[in-house]
């Protein structure tokens, strides 16, 4: 099936490990031109040569999404270079396992300023662009933490919670310039994020996952292919679960005991 998506330029936030490398790899089988931002030097240069050795140019960038003004130098410059910006995936995030009662300010101000502010200030700087492109597609990636807040994580749960009221926002005052907006809620997915919990008390938190397996970076990338793509459309405003079938049912352990 033709995605639509060659030749694209797509633009990946915090896209130097985990999800976000595993979304720029992906997308770089598709045949789009690949950008990416981290603030980490080592690591973005030791993923762009990874990616190199398995065959694919991708480009990157040091940028703090947290500060507008490298934000948008670092979308003018992807611009200038490579003539416009399709894609623009907010995945950069940052967490910090703190009672809301002992976290500090400071902590609080990071999370919200990097996990939603960011994402409110990179959206409208990449629509700037795709409005001249006539059309374009942005992508947000929130949490389960959102739909279900998490204790000792919620500053993260409620920017998350934010993200998601903030695409379906964005994804009507961007309708009119054939711009679709849509968000990803991850389950728990083994990157360095998710295997804080996973390694410690992985028999507790699968329970309530259906497929009885935590996810994978691939699985999130195979969702941000789908809703970038001509497959996806006539979907805007949505926020993607892909968790497993974590929480669908109480019980969701007791089908797999069952005779078959």
């Amino acid at each position: 099936m033709d995605t639509g998506l060659k030749n694209k330029v797509a633009v990946i936030t915090g896209g130097t490990s985990g999800i976000g490398a595993s979304m720029a790899l992906e997308y770089a089988k598709e045949g789009v031109k690949v950008v990416v931002c981290g603030r980490n030097k080592d690591k973005l240069e030791g993923f762009i040569n990874s990616a190199k050795e398995q065959g694919y140019e991708i480009d990157g960038k040091i940028c703090d999404v947290s500060n507008e003004q490298a934000v948008k130098k670092f979308a003018d410059d992807v611009a200038e270079s490579y003539g416009g910006i399709d894609i623009w995936i907010n995945n950069a995030g940052i967490v910090k396992l703190c009672s809301l009662m002992k976290l500090k300010m400071e902590d609080w101000k990071a999370i919200l300023q990097t996990n939603l502010t960011a994402v409110f200030v990179s959206s409208r700087i990449a629509a700037e662009y795709m409005i001249k492109r006539g059309g374009g597609n942005i992508v947000n990636i929130s949490s389960f933490t959102a739909l279900i807040a998490s204790a000792n994580n919620g500053a993260y749960s409620v920017s998350k919670a934010g993200v998601i009221t903030l695409t379906k926002v964005l994804a009507a005052e961007l309708a009119p310039y054939n711009i679709r907006v849509n968000a990803i809620i991850p389950g728990y997915i083994r990157t360095d994020m998710g295997n804080i919990d996973i390694d410690t008390k992985a028999e507790q938190i699968i329970k309530p996952i259906s497929l009885k397996r935590f996810g994978t970076p691939q699985d999130i990338a195979a969702g941000a292919i789908f809703l970038t793509s001509d497959c996806a459309s006539y979907i805007t405003g949505e926020a993607l679960v892909i968790s497993g079938g974590k929480f669908i049912v109480q019980n969701a352990m007791d089908p797999w005991s069952w005779e078959r």
